[in-house]
């Protein structure tokens, strides 16, 4: 197995995994890339004991994936949980996630 195609499968476990414990929420990229907006790799919502969450997963397959984000990506990602924020007027939760682990990271 190449390490993409085994990188893709760590990632569709952690999409698995994620996804179960609510609804997921499929987001256009095109709608994002229109609004300047970062891409989402994993988005759901559920309804939690404060009410309705919105909670948006970054997944990096690495600890310097995650450095990188820090530095440019973060800032594009934050403002397309903003939108969805603003459209299902819900708070949102930014978690980042590493393939290896299949750990979130609350940020």
């Amino acid at each position: 197995m190449s390490e993409s195609s085994s990188g893709l499968e760590r990632e569709r476990a952690i999409s698995r995994t994620f996804h179960a414990r609510g609804v997921p929420l499929l987001v256009s990229p095109h709608l994002l890339r229109e609004r300047s907006l970062g891409q989402l790799d994993l988005v759901r919502i559920h309804k939690g004991e404060e009410g309705w969450l919105i909670e948006v997963v970054e997944v990096k397959s690495s600890l310097t994936g995650g450095q990188a984000l820090l530095r440019g990506q973060r800032a594009r990602i934050i403002h397309a949980a903003n939108f969805l924020a603003g459209v299902f007027g819900h708070p949102v939760r930014f978690l980042l996630s590493f393939q290896s682990t299949g750990d979130e990271e609350e940020n």
